[in-house]
């Protein structure tokens, strides 16, 4: 740094001392300013590019708002359709009416009982209560079919019926459980002997759940409104549930039960137990369960009113172990042991965790006819 007076061989060293020192400070505030204004354009820069990245531009925005908005909602499942399937089963479902009877579209007030396709071959299932005399069968696609021959079973109070040249597709029968409660189907019914008419309805209790009762029956809510016994309950898949029983009212045959009677009624040879006045089948799990800790017998199903069975106390869901101490492991071999069986018939007997022994006459032949 220069300062004062300087002799003249130190003016040239104290110009130069001048001249140096003018620059450096020349040269510090431009750096600072200059440093400054960078600062302050890479800010505006920065702070340009993060409004323009946030905020749309007016035409993205007008393209926005140009564009329609396409909201895709997916169906949600409901109740099922099952218009086809109940225009393929109304030709298999029918009414058993008078020969003579002239139906004019409308339900009839003349005796007559429901009944549907089972086989092929022609057999219809439907009701022992029948009309006397010459039946025909209305079909819900209005063909009318003579019926030729009739089977009964006393038991059950079901019977089938042979509809001559019927070219019907069978109804299923569901005959590998019990239908449970909760479980949902439709009653079919042709009701003028023209068209098809199905009511929903849900499997709202058993004779288990009810207390216990001679019939295995499941009940469903709400009962059909055109009530009758004969009338088949469909699941959702077209198959038979069960057969409305006239007794208790709202209540089904399970199609388990329904299976094995007519397949003996189509055979023409009842088991040896109708002849006592019950039916026993090999009830299945979850079903099963519920009747005790039973390994083996075999479990009644259905008791007839006013029989032998009735009267000695036979009850549905009991599980016969022996008969005249022969121990029995299944529904068929009872039947082979019964069939042994001269008049009486002393059967043990699991009720829950009760031990019994009833003591059952058999029924004559000419009582049973």
């Amino acid at each position: 740094m220069c300062i004062g007076a300087m002799p003249t061989k130190l003016k040239r060293r104290s110009a130069r001392c001048s001249v140096s020192d003018e620059p450096d400070g020349s040269m510090s505030r431009t750096s600072r300013g200059l440093i400054l204004g960078a600062g302050l354009l890479i800010a505006a820069l920065g702070g340009a590019a993060v409004s323009r990245f946030v905020s749309p531009s007016p035409r993205s925005s007008e393209q926005r708002q140009g564009r329609p908005i396409v909201q895709i909602v997916r169906q949600q499942p409901g109740l099922p359709d099952l218009g086809e399937l109940i225009d393929r089963l109304c030709p298999s479902v029918a009414i058993i009416v008078p020969h003579d009877l002239q139906v004019d579209g409308t339900a009839s007030t003349a005796p007559a009982a429901a009944a549907s396709a089972v086989s092929a071959d022609g057999w219809l299932i439907t009701v022992s209560d029948l009309p006397q005399g010459r039946l025909d069968a209305l079909f819900g696609d209005g063909r009318r079919l003579e019926l030729s021959e009739l089977r009964n079973d006393p038991v059950s109070g079901l019977a089938i019926a042979k509809a001559e040249d019927a070219v019907t597709s069978p109804l299923l029968l569901n005959d590998q459980a019990f239908p449970h409660v909760g479980q949902f189907g439709f009653a079919l019914s042709s009701p003028a002997g023209s068209g098809c008419r199905a009511e929903p309805s849900m499997i709202g209790s058993d004779f288990l759940a009810d207390g216990g009762a001679p019939v295995g029956y499941v009940r469903v809510i709400p009962p059909p409104a055109t009530a009758g016994a004969g009338i088949p309950l469909l699941d959702t898949d077209g198959r038979m549930m069960g057969i409305e029983t006239a007794n208790p009212v709202g209540a089904l045959i399970p199609a388990p039960i329904v299976s094995v009677i007519v397949d003996e009624l189509i055979r023409n040879r009842l088991s040896s137990s109708t002849s006592f006045g019950f039916r026993a089948i090999n009830f299945a799990e979850p079903f099963s369960s519920r009747l005790g800790d039973v390994r083996s017998g075999a479990g009644v199903a259905l008791v007839q009113q006013d029989s032998p069975a009735f009267r000695a106390g036979l009850r549905a869901g009991d599980i016969v172990t022996t008969v005249n101490d022969v121990p029995v492991s299944s529904a068929s071999e009872l039947s082979r042991v019964l069939d042994a069986t001269s008049s009486k018939a002393v059967l043990t007997l699991q009720r829950r965790s009760k031990q019994l022994k009833l003591s059952i006459d058999r029924i004559s032949s000419a009582k049973r006819l």
